[in-house]
């Protein structure tokens, strides 16, 4: 048999073997009604198309066999090669996909339409094997009107590539669409005298297969190490705030360094952070509306997103604010279209909510979440911090009023001293001892001596008064 004999079978084979061999690939990753479910319905129909042109090739060279059959299928299946190429154009693109699929099922339709005069002997003529080893047959008039369909959706299949970016352009879709178009043009229309069919699809599949394998096996491989490096990126940050929260003893310089911090190592739009009060949640700290800062007061479990987190103790991720009936808008100047709040726990016990809002929907991801969570935990544990500091500063300004009060022994002008020996140590005389008193600023009327017990005693009478008064 002649060389392009041999060849055709060569190309039929390998458009098979690749075909087959893709489509399995594709459902063994796992396929959803994405790029890999469209790309294995184009691999199936590819190998397809190739086992009836196999089947073709062998009942022309033994002479027997449905050879007409073998034809009318192929070019039936050949035709649905142009619709599932756009499926997988439209998945590759990630854009909107209804009008896209739309136009593939409209496709689908329209070429079983056809497969009545297709089988009917009303498109193409009966096969015959020309000398040189190819494949030759005839269209008849109809047959041009109908191939303008598959055209259509190759020349849809290259507008939707090309529309994509540069950087989101894929190359090897490109140009197996375009190789797939060549073949098409050349052989069918142009009949030429060689199996550029079978060549064009082999290349096809070849380039496009490559470029779905990449995208559905390669792709999701460098998204998860992205998706590392982007936690461990955050890790660090989130490090970095805590170390420098942490040392922060001020309570309202802590809550203000915390979101200046977090809304300049995340680029969030607005943070704000909410301490609790009994029943209700006090703004302490607001990034983009600080003038409302310890005015704001939601009720817990009935006022906003906020109140939501704190009564349930669980973080909530509102992507759209506009649908969520617990959004409260605050101020009218600030548009929030979507919210991320999660609770600041200590000991399994609410003491406040970290607010984070994006002008833009679904600006959150679970990596946020995760962010914003550990965040509120070292927060919790800096709040914590804050106040122990602030009590304890203020039990040791109260002591020290406490023992200047009592040194005056509850008496106004009366200097109280514990032991004689400090009023005549060493041979010095009253007047000496209330010259000095009087040095220190201390207005004196008498120096009395009162034994340890009694001075402790109304030292302690004192600080009960204190506690009761709130006072420092």
């Amino acid at each position: 048999m002649p060389f392009l004999f041999w060849l055709d079978l060569a190309l039929l084979g390998l458009c098979a073997l690749v075909g087959t061999s893709l489509l399995f690939t594709t459902l063994a990753a796992g396929t959803r009604w994405g790029l890999g479910a469209r790309f294995a319905a184009f691999a199936a129909l590819v190998a397809a198309w190739a086992v009836t042109g196999l089947s073709l090739k062998f009942s022309l060279w033994l002479g027997s066999g449905a050879a007409r059959l073998w034809l009318e299928l192929g070019v039936l299946l050949f035709g649905l090669l142009a619709p599932a190429a756009l499926a997988v154009a439209a998945g590759c693109t990630q854009e909107r996909r209804r009008v896209p699929d739309l136009a593939v099922l409209a496709g689908i339709l329209a070429m079983a339409a056809l497969a009545v005069p297709i089988f009917r002997h009303r498109i193409v003529t009966l096969p015959l094997m020309a000398g040189d080893g190819t494949t030759r047959f005839s269209f008849y008039p109809a047959a041009f009107a109908a191939g303008v369909i598959p055209v259509v959706f190759l020349v849809w299949s290259l507008v939707l590539l090309l529309r994509q970016g540069r950087k989101s352009r894929e190359p090897g879709m490109v140009a197996g669409v375009l190789v797939l178009l060549a073949g098409m043009t050349a052989g069918v229309l142009l009949r030429a005298p060689f199996p550029l069919v079978p060549l064009g699809n082999a290349l096809a599949i070849c380039l496009l297969g490559y470029t779905a394998m990449r995208r559905q096996l390669l792709e999701p491989v460098k998204a998860s190490a992205d998706a590392l490096r982007e936690r461990a990126r955050r890790l660090e940050l989130i490090a970095g705030i805590g170390q420098r929260a942490t040392a922060i003893l001020q309570l309202d310089e802590l809550l203000h360094q915390a979101i200046f911090l977090i809304r300049k190592e995340f680029s969030y739009f607005n943070v704000s952070i909410f301490l609790a009060d009994r029943a209700e949640l006090v703004l302490r700290a607001s990034a983009a509306r600080p003038e409302l800062e310890n005015r704001v007061r939601l009720a817990i479990g009935r006022e906003g997103i906020s109140g939501q987190v704190a009564q349930t103790g669980e973080p909530l991720l509102v992507p759209d604010v506009d649908r969520s009936p617990h959004y409260l808008r605050l101020s009218h100047g600030v548009l929030t279209r979507s919210e991320l709040a999660v609770p600041i726990k200590l000991g399994g016990q609410v003491i406040g909510v970290l607010d984070a809002q994006s002008a833009q929907l679904a600006a959150f991801a679970p990596i946020d979440l995760f962010t914003l969570q550990t965040i509120a935990d070292q927060l919790a544990i800096a709040i914590e911090n804050a106040r122990l500091y602030a009590e304890t500063r203020r039990r040791a300004e109260r002591l020290a009023v406490v023992n200047r009060v009592a040194a005056a022994a509850g008496a106004p002008g009366i200097f109280v001293v514990e032991h004689a020996a400090d009023v005549m140590r060493g041979g010095r005389s009253r007047p000496i001892l209330e010259q000095r008193l009087l040095d220190r600023g201390v207005r004196v009327r008498e120096v009395v001596r009162i034994p340890v017990h009694r001075v402790q005693q109304r030292q302690a009478r004192l600080a009960r008064f204190f506690d009761r008064q709130g006072l420092v």
